[in-house]
């Protein structure tokens, strides 16, 4: 009775917990942040000519998503069952209904202007209460099923030892259950829990620390783009110069007073009886005016028109070092304030978190320092700094003294040397480490690098191809730099072979440079390789197959330049004159 009790609370428990945490709903701050960011994005996607009606409401596409996978269930189901035809079709007909309203044909324009920049559209997430599909998550559910399988076995081993007929046999039942308990969860877990040749999160950090200038601040996110940069830098003394600042611990006082203390030394504006008083957001302090988004407005508001007058005033004239230092100074704050004005526009945000002042303050008080971005931080936490940032190899790096916003800037000639020549991938599409999907997403970085470069090379290729006339050296130049972005391309195909954007980024590169049989053939081995459940990947590589099929299957054509013929005049007076020096030297 006690056991039947103990399983009935625990499985009621653990139901709850397991499945009842998420809602059906974003939460409203993050409902409203999705409308603001995305409202600015369609904005940008309607110039380019993608023809959005309306922002869907995240909250309908929740529901929208949801429902078309209930009837794809639905249908699947049917089909097992070997149902009607007709109930099939009506179930296939809801499908097309969902698929075709309006919100969702919006939401998939959304998705194709963010996949021809080698992005992934943010789908809106409900709300989240931190129930992943990470075995941690899940172990009081182990632990109580393992419980119940040991009372099921001790119950089993004990019917056998007190009845006469088996009690013999009781010893060597207990002792086999026992075997069995140890060698079936080895042989079953053995292959994702095998380390060995597992250097994928040494190399990312080695990648990531090696992306960074000499004595640069790198902002991180969370624990997965932090960790692995520490044990570089503590256990394997490598860039050492380089601090690691984590944006999560950023929120806390202690962390930030240890950067007055340990090497490398940070500056900031804040002593440490200040970063308790004015830095630090807690419920004790939250009537702080420091604490309110509007007073840094203010400030900004303020500060900026002096710092462009003081700007003006010294731009183009003859400056000492120090005047010149002085310069580069007001433009860098002008810069960070004027970013900051920007970002508290976008996000309407009422309190300025802590890591909030932290960024801002680094950028101003570190003059002497590169401030750098992993591409793993989520641009809302950027403070507006990604108007003067870009992006080298793993990092966002601000230029500091450019006033040029630069927004969505990518150096394709400084990450293809650090591909070529720094970065390790170790493990990586050669098999001789297990690479489970979540960590496949967490390397999406590498992903977007070889995107990046690729859709780098594709724009000077259609400048070349619209430009007349089309030489043979120009001919070169595009074959040239259709070979350097398909080596990058199929370096991510060989180590993320299910990754369908390389394949469709390295069949337009080839459409571009007019080689059709090479866009159809690296288009088909995408169909091959991308896994049948990712089916917004298959669909855009059938689409693109079936269009490029269509091209015609013919070369480039090359044309010959002008030859600029000089006057008959001028020619007959130039060999007049070249004549003389012939009959001179025979002479």
């Amino acid at each position: 009775l006690f056991v039947s009790v103990l399983y009935a609370l625990c499985s009621l428990g653990l139901l709850f917990y397991i499945n009842f945490a998420d809602g059906t709903r974003m939460e409203q701050r993050e409902h409203d942040y999705w409308v603001s960011v995305m409202s600015r994005n369609v904005s940008d996607l309607n110039r380019n000519g993608m023809n959005i009606t309306a922002l869907p409401d995240p909250n309908d596409l929740i529901d929208v998503r949801q429902k078309i996978e209930r009837a794809k269930i639905r249908v699947e189901a049917l089909r097992q069952h070997n149902a009607d035809a007709a109930k099939i079709a009506d179930a296939e007909k809801k499908i097309s209904e969902y698929e075709n309203s309006t919100a969702w044909q919006n939401w998939k324009k959304i998705e194709s202007g963010f996949a021809q920049v080698g992005q992934r559209a943010p789908f809106p997430e409900a709300v989240h209460m931190e129930v992943r599909e990470r075995d941690y998550f899940y172990t009081p559910a182990f632990i109580f099923m393992s419980l119940i399988f040991g009372i099921g076995a001790g119950i089993l081993v004990l019917t056998c030892a007190t009845t006469a007929a088996t009690a013999s046999f009781a010893a060597p039942l207990a002792a086999l259950l026992a075997i069995v308990s140890f060698a079936v969860p080895c042989i079953s877990n053995y292959e994702e829990h095998d380390r060995s040749g597992l250097w994928v999160p040494w190399d990312y950090a080695y990648n990531l620390l090696n992306s960074c200038r000499p004595n640069a601040i790198l902002f991180t996110n969370g624990d997965n783009d932090t960790f692995p940069l520490w044990f570089a830098q503590e256990v394997a003394g490598i860039r050492k110069d380089v601090r690691v600042v984590n944006l999560s611990l950023g929120n806390t006082d202690w962390y930030i007073k240890q950067m007055l203390d340990n090497e490398p030394i940070l500056k900031l504006s804040y002593d440490k009886e200040a970063i308790d008083r004015d830095m630090v957001l807690d419920n004790s302090s939250a009537s702080n005016p420091n604490h309110s988004t509007a007073t840094w407005v203010r400030q900004a508001e303020r500060l900026m028109p002096q710092l462009k007058a003081r700007i003006d005033q010294m731009e183009g004239q003859q400056l000492s070092a120090a005047d010149s230092a002085k310069l580069l100074q007001f433009k860098v704050h002008y810069q960070v304030w004027d970013a900051f004005h920007d970002w508290a526009e976008r996000s309407r945000s009422g309190m300025m978190l802590t890591q909030n002042k932290l960024v801002i303050d680094l950028a101003l008080q570190n003059m002497d320092k590169p401030i750098e971005i992993s591409t793993t931080v989520g641009t809302s936490n950027f403070m507006g700094l990604e108007k003067y940032m870009v992006q080298e190899g793993l990092v966002y790096n601000l230029v500091k003294g450019d006033l040029t916003p630069k927004r969505n800037e990518f150096d394709a000639a400084y990450t293809a040397n650090l591909i070529d020549n720094v970065f390790k991938y170790r493990g990586l599409g050669d098999g001789t480490a297990f690479i489970n999907s979540e960590t496949e997403r967490l390397l999406s970085s590498y992903v977007s690098l070889y995107l990046q470069i690729s859709f780098d090379a594709r724009e000077k290729m259609s400048k070349l191809r619209q430009e007349r006339p089309f030489t043979a050296a120009k001919k070169a130049e595009l074959d040239s730099l259709a070979a350097m972005s398909a080596k990058y391309l199929e370096l991510g195909i060989k180590q993320f072979p299910r990754e369908w954007r390389n394949y469709w980024a390295a069949a337009y590169v080839y459409e571009v440079a007019g080689m059709k049989k090479e866009a159809l053939e690296v288009l088909s081995r995408g169909l091959k390789n991308i896994p049948s459940f990712d089916e917004g990947g298959r669909s855009r590589l059938a689409v693109s197959l079936q269009q490029m099929s269509q091209m015609p299957d013919e070369p480039i054509k090359v044309e010959e330049a002008p030859v600029e013929v000089p006057p008959a005049d001028s020619a007959a007076d130039s060999s007049k004159v070249d004549s003389t020096p012939v009959v001179a030297a025979a002479n």
